[in-house]
């Protein structure tokens, strides 16, 4: 019981540490005094894994941590040609884009930082355009793939309610990368599906007989056209008309 009770200050020092803000460090207090409370009154504390590992998340998140933009055109010129041979109609319009950013800091205007769409075949550079661009721009750079996502839970992150919840791509990149605005990729692959032969009709169906008859007229047909008899002639054309086709 000491070592829980210890187990808590700790996570209470924590939090006290940690740069969180206002209305979610008072949501984090309650939460370790209901704690601090069922161990008092001599209950078990069966959610005390889900709070620290809450916390956890929480306070290594960088809250009040982000990186400063460097918005030069020339920066950002030399740094797509160190990269990418080429592709001047692409470069040129990320340039436009830089330029809009620039105009907005200028004028002190609030802005948000456009989305651009990359598309092309696997291969083509995507991935390495859009960490050059971050680059430039001074910023971390991180992926979220969606190939493999089966759920938006998985991008969003999960409830608390169930006790095994982890956060989605999108918090954990945050974390990962150390600042709250790096710049994400979203990356989707292609769909990659096998055409598959439609299902042999069932035994007795109107698709089977159809089939069944065919393959008589096709047998038919190739001991007629191997033989030197006039009535070939006949037999074809009958077989072609009972077949569908016209001569």
């Amino acid at each position: 019981m000491d070592e829980l009770t210890a187990d808590i200050q700790k996570l209470q020092d924590q939090v006290n540490k940690a740069s969180l803000p206002a209305d979610l460090k008072e949501k984090v207090d309650g939460m370790l005094s209901r704690l601090t409370r069922q161990f008092k009154s001599g209950g078990s504390v069966p959610e005390f894994d889900q709070t620290a590992h809450y916390i956890d998340w929480i306070i290594n998140l960088p809250w009040n941590t982000a990186t400063k933009d460097i918005l030069d055109l020339k920066h950002t010129r030399t740094v797509l040609d160190s990269h990418h041979y080429g592709l001047d109609d692409l470069k040129q319009r990320i340039l436009e884009y830089t330029s809009v950013l620039v105009l907005n800091e200028a004028k002190n205007n609030a802005y948000h930082a456009p989305i651009l769409l990359l598309v092309g075949l696997v291969g083509t550079g995507k991935t390495t355009l859009a960490a050059s661009i971050a680059e430039a721009l001074g910023r971390k750079f991180v992926r979220i793939p969606f190939g493999g996502m089966s759920s938006a839970l998985d991008l969003r992150g999960q409830s608390r309610a169930y006790p095994d919840a982890e956060p989605g791509q999108i918090i954990k990149n945050i974390r990962r990368a150390g600042a709250k605005n790096p710049p994400a990729q979203a990356r989707r692959e292609p769909l990659r599906r096998r055409r598959r032969a439609p299902p042999p009709p069932a035994e007795g169906s109107p698709g089977e007989s159809r089939r069944e008859e065919l393959r008589s007229l096709a047998r038919r047909l190739a001991a007629c056209c191997s033989s030197p008899n006039p009535p070939c002639a006949r037999l074809c054309r009958a077989g072609n008309r009972r077949a569908g086709y016209a001569l």
